[in-house]
């Protein structure tokens, strides 16, 4: 059975109207071919993947907080005297003193919202003199050493899982990318499309003129050797040559629109080849009966409403955070000291610890007016999400209807099609033998024409519509065109 007739079939007995994907199969090289450039030409398609892998960057970059931070820093620093005034009077003696101090630091955010901080030190140090007879010679020199502990934590009093908030936001950064990239990139393949899709529509119009110039071509050649016999009347010829002309005319004007439709395509996309037959192009999308509640449900991943239920996670994230933040933070430290004199041998150490408890006392309203602004700014998107869920059902309802409209058109065309084809081919015998005039013969042309593009114009909106469809349940268009299913006979 004919692929295309079959797949009108499936969709023509389908009922109420409601579709989901069984495979796609364009059957169209040219399709592919632009669907192809898309991915490697298109400066807008190469906009978009930029986009996505500046969304992993910000996304690494935020899972920073998370992980352990650990610092390293070196200072050191030297001194000297030359001379000190005394009762007596200036005195030259060379006082020095040098000091090196490595550190190393480090903190962490810990699931429970809190932060842990530590450092560890070793500083080195010494001081000396020369003598009064040799100020220039050090003696008397003097080394010591300091190592030092200190470690600290500080933890919110507020338990509803700001940790897990946090986390959440970060996640919720890489889902936004994803949902904004997949959305641009389904509306860049359905504008490939329709791009290709209004060469082929000129294309085949031209062929159609084509035909028609053919033939009137043909006709005038007969009337004029009719007319040269006496057979034919002055006015009889005249019709034939306008006809002919005005066949001429309309195939310039279709071939200018055709070379704007091609190099639209060449500009975008490169240079391809896509001179196939539109037999292929005028092919529909396949489908299978879906279960309409499932289809509904699929709609959850619609992007804008994607979008919106990830406002409505990042904004509860937000207020968790931000009533962690105005909390009472409680505090505690602790650090040990270890001092040796290295030329004395004389040792001390230290140890000392603390506890804290700090909360605002005043701050002008701030902690309270960021918690209302964020509980204001969840009530605003769970009313707007309700909004968008409403205006997506509506636009499933609209393609859905499109398809079933277009199917029906289909049955309509074909049958149109068919009856003007027939009446085509009759109204010529009766020309030729003189029964019907060249402006008769003219108006049966031009309303096969018309049925024959308003078919193909049919096939291709009704695709545009399917593709939309699947763009609006959020499938990705590029995956499904680029690697159709086979359809089974």
């Amino acid at each position: 059975m004919n692929r295309t007739i079959k797949t009108a079939i499936i969709l023509l007995l389908i009922t109420p109207a409601l579709f989901s994907e069984g495979g796609l199969n364009p059957d169209d090289a040219g399709l592919t071919s632009v669907i192809s450039a898309l991915a490697s030409k298109s400066r807008a398609y190469a906009a978009n993947e930029a986009y996505r892998e500046s969304g992993k960057i910000t996304e690494d970059a935020a899972m920073a907080e998370f992980g352990s931070v650990l610092t390293g820093k070196l200072n050191a620093l030297g001194n000297n005297k030359f001379g000190q005034k005394t009762s007596q009077g200036w005195e030259i003696k060379n006082q020095y003193s040098f000091a090196a101090k490595p550190e190393l630091s480090f903190s962490q955010l810990l699931p429970s919202y809190g932060k842990l901080t530590g450092s560890i030190s070793d500083s080195i140090g010494g001081s000396g003199a020369g003598s009064s007879t040799a100020p220039a010679i050090p003696a008397d020199l003097s080394l010591s050493n300091e190592l030092q502990l200190n470690l600290s934590y500080s933890q919110p009093l507020y338990f509803d899982n700001p940790y897990g908030a946090s986390l959440l936001k970060v996640a919720n950064t890489r889902a936004v990318t994803e949902t904004n990239y997949l959305k641009n990139k389904n509306n860049l393949v359905i504008s490939a499309v329709q791009d290709y899709y209004n060469f082929v529509k000129i294309r085949y119009q031209a062929e159609q003129i084509s035909i028609r110039l053919n033939t009137n071509t043909e006709n005038l050649k007969r009337i004029e050797k009719e007319f040269q016999l006496g057979l034919k009347t002055t006015s009889q010829l005249n019709s034939a040559v306008a006809a002919k002309l005005q066949a001429e005319a309309d195939l310039l004007k279709a071939e200018q629109n055709l070379i704007s439709a091609v190099e639209l395509i060449t500009a975008f996309y490169g240079e391809l080849d896509i001179s196939s037959s539109t037999e292929g192009a005028s092919a529909l999308l396949f489908f299978e009966a879906a279960d309409p509640q499932a289809l509904l449900e699929e709609l959850a991943e619609n992007p804008d409403i994607r979008m919106a239920a990830i406002g409505i996670e990042s904004a509860e994230a937000n207020l968790r955070i931000t009533r962690a933040k105005s909390a009472m933070i409680l505090t505690a430290g602790g650090s040990f000291s270890l001092n040796s004199g290295i030329s004395s041998e004389t040792h001390a150490d230290n140890l000392s610890f603390s506890l804290g408890l700090s909360a605002p006392i005043l701050d002008g309203g701030s902690a309270e007016a960021q918690i209302k602004l964020g509980e204001s700014e969840l009530a605003r998107l769970q009313n707007e999400i309700e909004d968008v869920k409403i205006r997506k059902n509506s636009e499933l309802k609209l393609y859905l209807n499109n398809i079933k409209l277009g199917m029906k058109l289909l049955e309509i065309y074909s049958l149109q099609e068919e009856t003007g084809r027939m009446n085509y081919e009759k109204g010529l015998k009766e020309f030729e033998l003189g029964g019907i005039s060249q402006k008769d013969l003219l108006d049966l042309q031009l309303n096969l024409e018309d049925v024959r593009l308003n078919l193909m114009i049919n096939r291709l909106d009704t695709n545009v519509s399917i593709l939309k469809l699947y763009a609006l349940l959020g499938r990705d268009l590029e995956t499904r065109l680029s690697t159709p299913a086979e359809i089974q006979d």
